[in-house]
């Protein structure tokens, strides 16, 4: 499975990636399930700090691990909540 992730991630498959809760067995196990919830939670703490920061009149990029944007408990699912646009952005390889 960490195989798979790290694939999806370096290929750029964005649309499968999206599809994460699907396929990657997250949610099996009660210590799984409560791995998910931690990175949840993180991920609305830095939900309320980027947009505290935008509201201040930053200008804010936010660089985080992939596994802390799928579904709508993601990062960008919850700042696409509050209004936000979040843009995926394809670096090139060797760069």
């Amino acid at each position: 499975m960490a195989l798979r992730q790290v694939e999806v991630w370096a290929e750029s498959r964005y649309d499968e990636f999206l599809r994460y809760k699907e396929w990657c067995r997250c949610f099996d196990t009660d210590a799984e399930r409560r791995r998910r919830r931690f990175v949840e939670d993180r991920n609305r703490i830095m939900a309320l700090a980027i947009d505290a920061l935008h509201e201040m009149g930053h200008n804010v990029f936010a660089a985080v691990g992939y596994a802390h944007m799928a579904g709508d408990s993601g990062l960008q699912g919850l700042l696409e909540q509050k209004g936000y646009q979040v843009e995926f952005v394809i670096f090139a390889k060797g760069v």
